[in-house]
């Protein structure tokens, strides 16, 4: 029927470009009864799209009638736009103006929507708006940013709790992050957990079990490669010995049964998906200018003079630049335009939504601003493809933040080689930082 290959074709009406990976966890999704999936591609692989055709799938079927999504802030405006203009969805965003608008009816305000975006530090501080969150009931829970989630076996914060909370009662949990360990593997373990609190129960015993994940997998590659395996005691657990068992007796097409079976019990087969750049073909080429600067009483007018050099070489081509706090976001903008005349925006937390949306599409737009220059806010969840200059003024203490700042040029789309600028002060632990990252 018309409604059936509307429902059938919906993945691919979507106005995207699609790879065969991001169809993956779809399919996984349409197999399970709950969807509890954890999406943890590498940055700039498409995560939102590929939760935008579970979400659309789901909700098409109603499988997932009622959605509730939780963001950081920054990106509530974002994934509105992505939701309606790639997949046809209508989500409202919900903050304290709107509840409150609400509130008169005398009902729980959350069940004005269907689909609901919200910011998840409003829920988090607002014990009022979060129990009428929960009391509203939904089918499916979405979570971005997900690594932000603080857990440890004492102390759980905020917004870990509300997720917990909410996740108790919905039947289905998508959590997305391009950064899975950036809390270490206690915080990893954490957000299993919320997926599935029984095969992910104990922190020492998936700490003793991750150590062996390398051994797994060597092990899952000999099986693949037709070799004989030696560890047979692998095969021995409940979800793999029947299927071993089977392919042993000549079934060949249980060696997949026997592969999945050991991903879900010795791994995180069950719940994780993690596509990886190493592990795909297609992307551009990163190429690191590493800038020594000569040691100067005024480090920061060092580095202000490079720049200045550096944007007259490149001459009208889009800056991004990155640092790590709002006060010297605003400190380079406001020497920088002393010293000469350029369209520059800024994007850092002190912003409103709409003011951070205005000054991101200005820097968008073809005749916008040449640079923008972002807090360590702009880390995260912004598109910025068209651009190929990345300016870093100083650098980061953990690897998959630095991953992260480069992954808002280093994207799906990005169409030609990312610069990477990284002045550092001769002598300075910034060298040693911008030497060893590269």
């Amino acid at each position: 029927t018309a409604t059936n290959a509307k429902l059938y074709q919906s993945p691919f009406r979507a106005g995207i470009t699609l790879d065969a990976y991001q169809l993956e966890p779809l399919r996984k999704a349409l197999l399970l009864p709950r969807v509890n999936l954890f999406i943890a591609d590498d940055v700039g692989l498409g995560k939102t799209i590929e939760a935008g055709l579970i979400l659309q799938r789901l909700h098409l079927t109603g499988r997932a009638e009622r959605v509730l999504v939780l963001l950081p802030p920054a990106l509530l405006n974002q994934w509105f736009v992505e939701m309606f203009r790639r997949f046809q969805m209508s989500f409202s965003i919900f903050d304290e103006e709107r509840c409150a608008s609400l509130d008169a009816s005398g009902e729980n305000p959350f069940l004005d929507s269907q689909l609901v975006i919200c910011g998840i530090d409003f829920l988090s501080t607002n014990p009022q708006r979060a129990t009428q969150a929960r009391e509203a009931g939904w089918d499916l829970l979405v979570v971005d940013e997900a690594h932000h989630l603080q857990w440890s076996p004492d102390k759980a914060s905020a917004e870990y709790q509300l997720v917990d909370s909410l996740a108790a009662s919905t039947p289905s949990l998508l959590l997305l992050t391009a950064t899975p360990q950036q809390l270490g593997m206690e915080g990893h373990f954490a957000r299993l957990r919320l997926l599935d609190p029984d095969r992910f129960g104990d922190l020492k015993a998936f700490l003793a079990e991750s150590e062996r994940y390398e051994h797994v997998a060597k092990v899952i590659n000999a099986l693949l490669d037709g070799k004989k395996v030696a560890d047979v005691e692998l095969f021995k657990g409940p979800r793999v010995a029947a299927h071993y068992e089977a392919f042993l007796g000549g079934d060949v097409a249980a060696r997949d049964q026997v592969v999945a079976a050991l991903l879900d019990e010795h791994g995180t087969g069950r719940v994780m998906f993690r596509n990886t750049r190493s592990a795909l073909t297609g992307f551009p080429k990163r190429k690191a200018r590493l800038v020594p600067l000569a040691a100067s009483p005024d480090e920061s007018a060092a580095k202000l003079a490079w720049l200045i050099s550096l944007l007259k070489e490149l001459k009208k081509q889009k800056v991004l630049l990155i640092c790590h706090s709002r006060e010297f976001a605003e400190e380079i903008l406001q020497r920088l335009q002393s010293e000469i005349k350029i369209s520059a925006a800024i994007f850092h937390e002190g912003l409103t939504l709409l003011q951070r949306d205005r000054n991101a599409a200005f820097f968008a737009e073809e005749d916008g601003a040449r640079l923008l220059i972002c807090s360590e806010i702009g880390s995260e969840g912004r598109n910025f493809q068209f651009a190929h200059h990345l300016v870093l003024f100083d650098l980061p203490s953990d690897p998959e933040l630095l991953e992260q700042r480069i992954g808002r040029l280093d994207r799906i789309g990005q169409t030609s080689t990312i610069h990477i600028h990284v002045p550092y002060e001769e002598g300075s632990a910034g060298e040693v930082f911008a030497r060893w990252y590269h």
